[in-house]
């Protein structure tokens, strides 16, 4: 699963592990500034998706932990 969190209109995805016996609305419950979770089939697609989202995030100035590497 993606989870992705929203803070003063910034955005951060990541890959969170679900098994099938934990209860998912109590472990959304847990992830403070939950924007959204997206299920996918597989890691290795869950992977994929999430650091194109962060790339989105970077590329449009949304995303919550990236810094401008312009000079002073």
């Amino acid at each position: 699963m993606i989870a992705t969190i929203k803070e003063n209109e910034k955005y951060y995805s990541y890959v969170i592990k679900h098994h099938n016996s934990n209860d998912l609305l109590h472990e959304m419950q847990r992830i403070k500034n939950l924007h959204n979770i997206t299920i996918c089939d597989t890691r290795k697609e869950a992977l994929t998706v999430c650091e194109d989202w962060n790339e989105t995030y970077k590329a449009n100035g949304t995303h919550m932990f990236h810094v401008d590497n312009q000079p002073f």
